[in-house]
């Protein structure tokens, strides 16, 4: 089957007339119910609208391929010309409530003689009905008056149109077949909005004027009808008369008070955007300012901990060499007791500790070993290695403990001296102390 997108004439939104356009126009013209002959259905679309009203459709179409699909959606479906049908006498006398020609009539030759034709299979109280496009639309008359006449595959200007409709011409088509007959509904649009876009900013106003004033129908793009024939009883009263269509310029008019209204929100609505964003650009800048001053205090942070760090270096070396000198000054302690009792009895050693470091460190560990020793039982004693009475203290003491003495003439002087009297010189630190201590 061919996809009913690909034929010619296939209206999907006849299925489910949207409101304002001739097919909804249409629809609401059959009452509920009725049996209907869909006259040029194609793919018989407008057929699923008027069967949820419970209609009985049987529907004419000359495109084989078209009707293959229309069999789907109508109850019946006739493939031929209508006027050979009907003079074959396909369809029985008095057979339909309503004879739909939707865009057909102005496709034929002869659709004067067709619509006197289907005046036969109309039932007692049925009638025709009709929709016809309107060539005397503004959209087709400014195009005219440019010289052109535009056709298109659809719309007023259908290529394969062979007859032209006014609102006239339209009512006598069934006039003239003893019908009576009304226009029930306009289908209206904007020649802006048709087939043509038409620029009505080119036309001169005086020219917009003249197609107001002289033609109700500027903006009028189908005609529908409701054609009765004209022996039939009328059960129903006469159609009011119609309200005024407004006129193109009233259109426009009332459009460009409708676009101020509309511009007049879009303003308002853009200040209030602009001022929205004014406050995200204060929101940013203050951001921006707290991002500034956090960094700031990062980077202090950062400068705070490096210099802890270096402190906590320093520390950490300071504690290193003071347990070096810990470990040291034990060593000293205990190579100094293993000396004194190689020397001779307690009683008779005399300790001697010489140092040139006067500062609290040094003086507190030669006072600690002193104090040691004396509670040994050891006389002993510290001197400085500049104290003007070193030289003649020498001679008194067994042992002589140079603690951290830088080697110099003068305490190569005191060693040689000392070496003449009863003590000994020695040195009692490790071998990791710094190069040129006393040997």
């Amino acid at each position: 089957m061919t996809p009913p997108s690909t034929l010619p004439y296939d209206c999907p939104e006849a299925m489910a007339p949207p409101a304002g356009t001739s097919w909804a126009a249409l629809l609401e013209q059959v009452p509920e119910r009725a049996f209907v002959l869909d006259v040029g259905c194609a793919t018989g679309s407008f057929a699923v609208a008027l069967k949820r009203k419970g209609c009985r459709v049987t529907g004419v179409e000359i495109n084989p391929a078209a009707a293959e699909v229309a069999r789907t959606r109508c109850d019946d479906v006739h493939v031929g010309d209508i006027a050979q049908l009907l003079a074959r006498g396909t369809f029985p006398a008095e057979a339909f409530d309503v004879v739909l020609t939707a865009d057909v009539l102005e496709h034929l030759v002869d659709p004067w003689a067709l619509v006197r034709e289907l005046r036969r299979v109309l039932k007692p109280g049925g009638f025709l009905l009709a929709s016809l496009p309107n060539v005397t639309h503004a959209s087709v008359v400014l195009e005219m008056c440019r010289g052109r006449f535009p056709t298109q595959p659809e719309g007023l200007l259908d290529a394969t149109h062979l007859r032209f409709f006014g609102e006239e011409s339209a009512l006598s088509l069934f006039t003239q077949g003893n019908y009576r007959a009304a226009i029930v509904a306009r289908i209206r649009h904007d020649p802006r909005h048709t087939e043509f876009v038409t620029r009505l900013d080119t036309v001169p106003e005086a020219v917009l004027g003249f197609l107001d004033a002289a033609n109700p129908n500027a903006t009028t793009y189908q005609f529908i009808i409701r054609a009765t024939p004209a022996e039939a009883e009328l059960d129903e009263p006469a159609e009011p008369p119609a309200p005024a269509p407004a006129t193109i310029q009233e259109g426009l008019a009332r459009e460009a008070v409708e676009l101020r209204a509309e511009l007049g929100r879009y303003h308002e609505a853009a200040v209030e955007r602009h001022q929205h964003i004014e406050q995200l650009h204060q929101q940013l800048s203050r951001k921006d300012a707290d991002i500034v001053d956090l960094d700031r205090r990062v980077r202090r942070s950062a400068d705070a901990i490096r210099e802890r760090d270096v402190r906590l270096t320093a520390q950490e070396q300071a504690i290193a060499g003071l347990r070096t000198d810990r470990d040291r000054w034990a060593d000293l302690q205990r190579r100094t007791r293993a000396t004194i009792t190689t020397v001779a009895p307690r009683a008779a050693v005399r300790v001697l500790y010489v140092t040139e470091g006067w500062d609290g460190s040094y003086r507190y560990r030669c006072k600690q070993a002193v104090e040691q020793l004396r509670r040994d039982g050891i006389a002993a004693n510290v001197m400085h290695v500049d104290d003007p009475a070193l030289q003649g203290a020498l001679p008194s003491y067994s042992i002589i403990v140079l603690f951290r003495v830088q080697w110099s003439a003068r305490l190569e002087a005191l060693v040689t001296g000392s070496e003449t009297g009863p003590a000994r010189c020695g040195r009692f630190l490790g071998s990791s102390e710094e190069e040129g201590s006393a040997k």
